[in-house]
């Protein structure tokens, strides 16, 4: 059973607002649309694991298009700024703690997206979720060595369906960019 949104910690989000609250809060009005389209569209329940750049990215866009976000991170003062601006569940701890993943949702979610800079954490979490039953598991990886394919079989055990390198695709998209205008 996930506690409501807007309970104190470890789960803070949104707390509730009156009409007339509603009709001049730009975030309200957003979350009153975002619902919406949740119940439009049938989205899914996702948890993302990270409030860095990628991750709130990453929340905003998937909530925008209709799906129920919960957040992940350990930073309170970071979820805080986020359930701000976005309309998705935040849950302050570890990705890799079960108990957090829990609050987060972890027995309806069906994907997960664990972006920290910590590479550990982000299989670990991966390998929690698919324990759990979650579908799908995108993690973030940074160290070469475990992108390799010699490493290919340990992804496959923690359950990493998808792996991506923010850093490495920004930078393979600015070259192709500077190759288009003749920069390169």
């Amino acid at each position: 059973v996930l506690p409501p949104r807007g309970k104190t910690a470890p789960v803070t989000g949104p707390a509730g607002r009156d009409e007339a609250q509603a009709q001049t809060n730009p975030s309200t009005r957003r979350r009153a649309i975002n619902k919406a389209e949740r119940a439009r569209t049938g989205g899914v329940h996702v948890i993302v694991v990270g409030a860095g750049e990628v991750g709130s990215y990453i929340a905003d866009r998937l909530s925008r298009e209709g799906h129920d976000v919960a957040v992940v991170d350990a930073n309170p003062e970071r979820l805080h700024e986020i359930e701000g601006d976005l309309d998705v569940l935040t849950v302050t701890g570890s990705g890799t703690h079960p108990s957090v993943l829990e609050l987060a949702g972890i027995g309806r979610a069906e994907l997960l997206v664990a972006v920290t800079s910590d590479d550990e954490v982000n299989l670990v979490t991966s390998l929690i979720a698919k324990q759990r039953g979650v579908d799908s598991s995108i993690v973030r990886i940074e160290a070469p060595e475990l992108r390799g394919k010699d490493a290919a079989k340990l992804r496959t055990v923690f359950g990493a369906d998808l792996v991506i390198d923010p850093d490495q695709e920004t930078a393979h998209e600015i070259l192709e960019l500077c190759e288009y205008t003749g920069a390169a």
